[in-house]
């Protein structure tokens, strides 16, 4: 009795949708194993405050109403002080932060 031996061959795919799919788990797998050291661009506590607001909050696009921005010392989150805003019957208004320098190639807490 005589067996027949088949031999198989396998083609490799050189197509550019493998060697996109290998690139994808090369840089996946990079991104996963580098670790991130972000810096903190904005913090604030609400703890401090100056002239009525919370300082590093109040920026040059703010115009929500300073007066109806107060200082909240009995429900507090965490720390001594919280900030309370009394809306009434304004319409779509904002507080926006100071400006902050940053660096190419940092990675920031927002």
């Amino acid at each position: 009795m005589k067996f027949a031996h088949h031999r198989r061959t396998v083609a490799l795919d050189n197509s550019p949708f493998n060697a996109m799919r290998q690139l994808l788990w090369i840089t996946t797998f990079l991104v996963g194993a580098t670790p991130a050291h972000a810096q903190v661009i904005f913090q604030s506590s609400l703890e401090a405050w100056t002239a009525g607001v919370p300082d590093g909050l109040i920026g040059t696009h703010t115009d929500f109403p300073l007066e109806q921005l107060l200082e909240e010392p009995e429900n507090v989150h965490g720390g001594l002080l919280a900030m309370r805003l009394q809306l009434g019957i304004l319409s779509e208004k904002r507080i926006t932060t100071g400006p902050v320098t940053v660096l190419a190639g940092q990675l920031y807490n927002i």
